[in-house]
């Protein structure tokens, strides 16, 4: 018999002289599972088999080929995945899963799909029914949904089971089924090898016999690839089907004594069963990292990578294992009973640990920044116009909820806004490192003369525990309040105006009244009378929060912005608007629905998941598609923290009078 070959890529694979292109008899739309990888030139190289809740097993020679390199020289790149509902993702190997090369039964890799899968309209596989470790009857009926040259949709390929044996006794070998229309040929490499008869997927197809006239094909089974890849075990489990026992494991490494085959089994079944999409997940793993860490170089969306790799971090020095600071913190933020069998997990692996650790501490709930309950620490940056002109002094209070606010720190010399902005950071990442202040519960406020109230301070850069930088308005909740409403005596008269509206703000569980959200999506451009606006803004019903989709001009003394100003005057609390022109529509389109599932509490919360680019906090919300997040300012202004001419009592002076 010739030697085999990988079944292989349209666009190059290991192999050379597959059989010949059959004609097309039969072509079908093919299952949810079902995906297409696509080499550089965008055509179809192989096909993979979706493992819920965001990873893909296919071949490594597939991948190979889809990179047009090899695996093994760049773990870190992307290829192009297309799902049956056409939408096209980027994926990247992940899962925990590194590629070791050798054997046939070795040739799989495991993909971390990027980005929105809600986008594939349903079409999506959210439970693992479509696996099976599958039987191995002869002549058992077998189907392949390929890719192969000139069929970029795809196109069915029948089989017949053979049983075990081939190349390597790992394999499992499928003969051509007679009087059929296609055959197995390249571009079937990593694709779905369905039973007929249950429709569940029991292997993926990794090699084809190079002699035209053999027509046999050789399948990985599921549960061979489950011992390469432990997590498929547990998907095996969730589909209804039992794998088989893994192999007997070697002497225990006192380092991973909490996290045996058995325990990371229980832990993979939490992470696989429906979707866990949830974005900060670096951040948890840095988190339990503690100071000493690497950076984490693979996709922000893998949890098992995450998984596998605190895994083998060893407790060393550490009070607990980074693994089950990570669990208990994933615990913590997952709702219902998944949430709840998590931190089962967590104080099930607590005593294993050397030291014993007390899963308490771990698992006490936290209240996610914007919640009802959630108990701010407002770090207050007040700025005072100076002389010269355009310099500023900065004034740093700090307040616990419900307790007297606290001065922090004076500077008292004339500084130009660069330099201002640096202090303000490094007074934001001292407060953060303070261990009585919970950073994530941080509320920065910046009290600012008018004519820096449009300036996009929630864009500052905060430095992360790996060093990345990101904006402080993706990490914290950020508004300004205005200098001017706050202290000057012209807003005497208006200040019974704002109460009353922050007092009504406060008496709604959410804002979603007629009314109470307005937007303005574009600048009056015409020159109109703006009293139909002042009108509205005034009135006793008016609204509690505008969205202007458009950045606030400058204010000038004889060219007012009247949008923006007349929402100043009429004591509006909430006041939001687009960075950048360009945004301006998606800030108009999307954010008043998110705002309308706020109440007064939550308003700000709401405002940073959208800078985030998170869905709405609220069950059964719209959910907005914000891409990446909004770049938002945000004036909010309660009016019973902070009452007008309520003095804010200068704090001492920085060393040497000056900002250092």
């Amino acid at each position: 018999m010739a030697a085999p070959q990988t079944v292989g890529a349209c666009g190059g694979g290991r192999g050379e002289g597959v059989l010949a292109a059959e004609p097309v008899v039969r072509t079908a739309v093919t299952d949810d599972w079902q995906v297409s990888i696509l080499g550089p030139a965008g055509n179809p190289v192989g096909g993979g088999v979706i493992v819920p809740p965001r990873y893909v097993l296919t071949c490594a020679h597939v991948v190979t080929s889809a990179m047009g390199g090899r695996l093994e020289d760049d773990p870190h790149a992307t290829v192009t995945v297309t799902l049956s509902s056409g939408l096209k993702l980027t994926g990247s190997p992940g899962g925990g899963h590194r590629y070791t090369g050798g054997s046939h039964h070795e040739d799989v890799s495991v993909l971390t799909l990027h980005g929105d899968l809600g986008q594939a309209g349903g079409r999506f596989p959210t439970s693992h029914a479509h696996l099976s470790t599958g039987g191995y009857a002869a002549k058992r009926p077998m189907q392949v949904y390929g890719y192969p040259q000139g069929q970029p949709h795809g196109v069915w390929a029948d089989c017949l089971m053979a049983g075990r044996g081939g190349p390597e006794s790992a394999l499992i070998q499928l003969n051509d089924a007679p009087d059929t229309g296609r055959r197995v040929a390249r571009g079937y490499s990593g694709c779905g090898v369905r039973d007929a008869v249950t429709s569940r997927v029991a292997g993926l197809a990794v090699l084809r016999d190079k002699s035209p006239e053999a027509g046999v094909t050789w399948m990985i089974p599921l549960e061979r690839l489950a011992r390469d890849w432990p997590p498929l075990r547990a998907a095996l489990a969730l589909s209804g089907d039992r794998p088989p026992p893994p192999p007997a494991p070697g002497p225990p490494d006192p380092d991973d004594g909490p996290f045996d085959d058995e325990a990371m089994d229980d832990l993979y079944r939490l992470l696989l069963d429906g979707r866990l999409a949830m974005p900060g997940l670096v951040a948890l793993r840095d988190d339990a990292l503690g100071p000493v860490r690497r950076p984490w170089q693979g996709s922000p969306e893998d949890i098992l990578g995450i998984v596998h790799d605190l895994r083998h971090i060893a407790q060393a020095g550490r009070p607990v294992p980074p693994l089950l600071t990570f669990v208990a913190a994933l615990s913590r933020r997952v709702p219902g009973p998944r949430g709840q069998e998590l931190a089962r997990w967590v104080r099930g692996r607590a005593g294993h640990c050397t030291p014993a650790v007390d899963p308490g501490p771990l698992l006490e709930r936290r209240v996610r920044p914007g919640g009802a309950g959630t108990r701010w620490t407002y770090a207050t940056f007040r700025v005072t116009p100076a002389s010269p002109s355009r310099h500023y002094l900065l004034d740093v209070f700090r307040q616990h909820e419900g307790a007297p606010r606290e001065a922090v720190r004076q500077y008292t010399e004339a500084m130009r806004l660069g330099r201002l902005e640096r202090l303000v950071v490094d007074e934001i990442t001292r407060m953060r490192r303070e261990k009585a202040i919970d950073s994530p519960d941080l509320f920065v406020e910046f009290v600012l003369p008018r004519e820096l109230l449009a300036r996009p301070v929630d864009g500052l850069p905060i430095a992360t525990p790996s060093g990345a930088e990101v904006r402080l308005g993706v990490v914290h909740p950020v508004a300004v309040r205005s200098l001017e409403r706050q202290n000057a005596s012209e807003w005497v008269d208006w200040g019974h105006n704002w109460s009353r509206k922050w007092d009504r703000m406060k008496a709604l569980s959410a804002l979603s009244g007629e009314g109470v959200v307005a937007v303005v999506p574009a600048r009056n451009q015409d020159g109109s009378s703006y009293e139909a606006l002042f009108s509205a803004l005034y009135a006793d019903d008016g609204p509690l929060a505008l969205v202007l989709g458009f950045p606030p001009r400058v204010s000038r003394r004889r060219a007012p912005d009247a949008e923006f100003d007349a929402a100043l005057d009429a004591g509006v609390p909430a006041l939001v608007w687009a960075h950048d022109e360009q945004d301006g529509p998606s800030v108009a389109a999307d954010l008043p629905d998110r705002l309308r599932t706020a109440g007064a509490r939550t308003l700000p919360g709401e405002v940073l998941r959208a800078r985030r680019g998170e869905w709405s906090s609220r069950p059964g919300a719209a959910r907005p598609r914000v891409g990446s997040g909004l770049r938002l300012g945000f004036l909010w202004d309660p009016f019973d923290r902070l009452p007008p001419h309520t003095p804010l009592t200068p704090p001492a002076p920085a060393p040497g009078g000056a900002s250092s």
